[in-house]
């Protein structure tokens, strides 16, 4: 979502709503008061995912991975040729994605790893998710798999998430691996804009 446009407006649909906001670092509220949120890095190369909410009402209470974040996404991508769709576009592997976990007052109180990790980006594909989001818009995908075989072709879970413009992320996904086919846990879509920019992070922690 541009930041422009997300300061009027932020997206709701079937759950909590969501609200951009974009500083040195890019936040999705999924709620009017600044939190919680997921915070991602960026830079000239790549999109890293760094924090996520570990309780819900608690901004203080959240999980982060080491450093800057996770490499999830290349900046850019290649766009293919006119009329090919659903093609893979990038693919980032990490055999190791360690974590800490914040349980309240920003204080660590444990540390985790996801193991292998494989992102994918995929499309442009054409989707139609409904309200104010125009029929078969074209849409990239970010598939984010983790805790994966070393050779990761195996993955215990999966979360799925679709951008189209002008809007962002329009859809996120959460899929568990049973009996060798991902099973759908979760589905939140983000389908009806609605006024009201998105508030000031509120990040007590840093």
């Amino acid at each position: 979502m541009g930041s422009s446009w997300s300061t009027g407006y932020h997206l709701t649909g079937n759950a909590n709503p969501l609200y951009t906001y974009r500083g040195n670092a890019f936040y999705w509220m999924k709620g009017a008061a600044g939190y919680p949120w997921d915070v991602n890095y960026y830079d000239n190369n790549y999109i890293y995912q760094w924090a996520t909410e570990y309780h819900w009402s608690d901004p203080t209470s959240y999980k982060a991975f080491s450093g800057a974040g996770m490499p999830w996404s290349p900046r850019c991508v290649n766009k293919p040729a006119w009329g090919v769709y659903g093609t893979k576009l990038a693919t980032i592997t990490r055999a190791s994605s360690p974590y800490t976990v914040y349980g309240s007052s920003c204080t660590a109180s444990s540390n985790s790893n996801l193991g292998y990790v494989v992102n994918e980006v995929w499309g442009p594909t054409p989707m139609s998710l409904g309200g104010s989001l125009a029929p078969n818009a074209l849409t990239l995908t970010l598939s984010y798999r983790y805790s994966c075989n070393s050779s990761y072709d195996s993955c215990r879970y999966k979360e799925t998430f679709d951008f189209q413009k002008p809007f962002g992320l329009v859809r996120w996904i959460y899929y568990v691996l049973q009996n060798g086919q991902y099973v759908q846990q979760n589905q939140t879509v983000y389908n009806q804009k609605v006024s009201g920019g998105a508030p000031i992070p509120d990040h007590p922690c840093w």
